[in-house]
């Protein structure tokens, strides 16, 4: 396969690759707001709150507070203040799930699509990873796939051994440091023993 056409299959590999990405994370946010307790809540909370400052308008405002806190328990718009936050979430929470619905089709299809391309390797079919595997045959570090993976293997080799050498680095730092400490409170002791 020449190069062209390998790097036109793994450009369209990670648009979709990518595209699982974004829909993933509207994904968790929609389902977030789509599930029981959010609707309930942001009730209790307008609720509560209200609940809280209609009793302060009506001890220490101005006259306009005055009536503001008055009506609302004379006109029991508290009754308002609970019913009314619930039936607004429940609306935005039917349509929240069907967002979400609808995005999981669309995310399940980006994942057939992703499947379909045989050409690359499952472990590889991420963003990151098509990203590395592109810019290894645009910089010419590589001319096959093959060798694109090899690279990337390598790379990727060779950063988890450095993040392993710096993380024992930090471990030695922070041992030597402890030790610093214990040493100078021991000489400390030991001056002010020989002091007295």
């Amino acid at each position: 396969m020449e190069k062209k056409d390998l790097l036109l299959i793994l450009e369209k590999a990670r648009f979709i690759s990518e595209e699982i990405d974004t829909l993933d994370a509207e994904y968790a946010w929609f389902k977030k707001r789509s599930g029981f307790f959010y609707p309930v809540k942001w009730t209790i909370i307008i609720f509560f709150s209200t609940f809280l400052l209609a009793p302060v308008f009506i001890l220490y405002g101005n006259e306009t507070f005055y009536a503001v806190g008055n009506a609302y328990f004379d006109f029991y718009i508290f009754a308002l203040a609970l019913i009314l936050p619930i039936f607004i979430f429940s609306k935005r929470k039917k349509k929240f799930r069907a967002m979400r619905i609808k995005i999981e089709k669309s995310l399940d299809s980006n994942i057939e699509k992703l499947d379909k391309i045989q050409l690359i390797p499952d472990r590889f079919k991420n963003t990151y990873d098509l990203e590395e595997l592109i810019q290894n045959l645009v910089d010419g570090r590589a001319d096959t796939l093959k060798e694109s993976i090899n690279l990337l293997v390598v790379d990727q080799k060779a950063e988890r051994r450095h993040h392993e050498m710096m993380e024992k680095m930090e471990d030695i730092s922070d041992r030597q440091s402890r030790d610093a400490a214990y040493l100078g409170n021991k000489l400390s002791d030991i001056e002010i023993k020989v002091r007295d």
